[in-house]
């Protein structure tokens, strides 16, 4: 088995976790292994029958793509010469666990079932893996089950096993010695208590990547508050042509990314992304991302050509993906090539926010809520639904002009949008 490819611009993959261990019988077609990328988390199925006869990496490696990780054959194959073929056994097993590949079946009833990693984890987090429930295959405890379990207790603790054997002992020689009346009952002091997070994972490759951005990249973003009536108007009058021909719902979301794929069309210099230290691509094309809060973390997939989609392709492509961003059924190409992100807090009441730059592109379109609010127009007060939009700009690729005036074109189709949005090409 080698480290596969997933993506075209992939050179190295992350190991998270082995479903099998050496010796353990796989088949074709079988999950051996979840492996990471810088853009995704997939399952890698075994393409043979056979025996796990070696694991040359465990879990936290990162590989080379097209590495050999393992090999798997027959029981008695020979393993290639660069590799002995003794099967390692993990520092913290004990000696009837090593002796159960001899004697499988006096040792299945007692022997704790669980990944390297997550012994590691329930080492550091004081975790005893006899009180933890595994969800893997053969219930076999993962790191998550261990990280789950130091959650859910009320504190974290760090006393050792005798230090609890002398507290136990000197709680029971209390409790004969000394009589307690209700007068003697006082109010317990608060016990502080805290969790232990561990930070890895597609988690730590989004801190990692927003860390290099924010450190690289000169941010600078500007702020601009529109009046959305129009466009609200029109979303009404479309809605049920879009939902009719494509059964997705259009947002104002939608409306958004529309107008903004349009704009970029218009400013390739914001269009862009860095290919080195010394050359910055304009692309033609708009690939638009959109940031997603799935269940794992922070993805972004990208709409592909956007530009050239109309508003309904546009709906049903964004709807699609955002799908598959929270039930995990993202591909790699789904993630590539994106150009511009855009990034939408809206939904959480948030009006305002400095959006970082999704690196290597140079700019990134952050949008608020949408609140009603008191404006002036015309000499009158008046109540108009309200839009904030946040662009953050790399400023070593555009100056605060050029970014203005993206910015501009955007605003426009969003407060008088019947000349953009009319056409509906399916």
């Amino acid at each position: 088995m080698t480290m596969p490819k997933l993506a075209m611009t992939q050179e190295m993959g992350t190991i998270l976790q082995w479903y099998k261990r050496e010796g353990d019988w796989v088949e074709a077609g079988e999950p051996l292994l979840e492996v990471m990328t810088n853009k995704i988390n997939m399952d890698v199925e075994s393409y043979v029958d056979g025996v796990l006869r070696k694991r040359l990496y465990e879990e936290g490696a990162e590989v080379p793509v097209l590495n050999v990780i393992a090999y798997i054959g027959d029981a008695d194959e020979p393993l290639p010469d660069n590799n002995s073929g003794e099967l390692s056994v993990s520092s913290d097993l004990s000696h009837s666990e090593t002796s159960a590949a001899h004697h499988p079946q006096k040792s299945v009833s007692t022997r704790v079932r669980a990944t390297p990693a997550a012994r590691a984890v329930a080492r550091k987090l004081g975790v005893l893996l006899t009180d933890v429930r595994g969800t893997g295959p053969n219930n076999r405890i993962q790191r998550e089950d261990v990280e789950a379990f130091a959650i859910s207790r009320p504190s974290c603790s760090t006393t050792t096993p005798a230090e609890r054997r002398l507290a136990s002992r000197t709680a029971s020689q209390t409790e004969s010695s000394i009589h307690v009346t209700p007068e003697d009952n006082l109010t317990a002091a608060p016990v502080d208590s805290c969790s232990r997070v561990p930070y890895h994972g597609l988690r730590k490759m989004v801190g990692d990547r927003m860390a290099t951005s924010a450190s690289q990249a000169p941010h600078v973003t500007l702020v601009r508050e529109i009046d959305v009536t129009q466009t609200l108007e029109l979303r009404r009058r479309l809605m049920p042509i879009v939902e009719e021909q494509t059964g997705a719902h259009l947002s104002l979301n939608t409306m958004v990314l529309f107008a903004t794929a349009h704009a970029l069309a218009k400013h390739p210099n914001v269009n862009a992304t860095w290919a080195s230290k010394d050359e910055i691509i304009q692309h033609h094309s708009v690939h638009l991302g959109m940031a997603v809060a799935a269940p794992r973390g922070l993805m972004v997939p990208v709409i592909h050509f956007a530009n050239t989609l109309s508003i309904l392709a546009l709906s049903e492509q964004a709807s699609q993906l955002v799908k598959r961003a929270r039930n995990g059924a993202l591909t790699p190409d789904d993630l590539e090539g994106g150009t511009f992100t855009m990034s939408n807090l809206g939904m959480f009441g948030i009006e305002s926010f400095n959006p970082i730059i999704n690196f290597p592109q140079v700019a990134i379109l952050g949008v608020g809520a949408l609140i009603e609010k008191p404006i002036v127009e015309n000499g009158a007060i008046v109540v108009r639904p309200m839009l904030t939009l946040n662009l953050s700009f790399d400023h070593r690729v555009l100056d605060g002009a050029d970014a203005a005036k993206f910015l501009q074109t955007v605003a426009d189709y969003l407060t008088c949008p019947d000349e953009l949005f009319v056409a509906l090409h399916a």
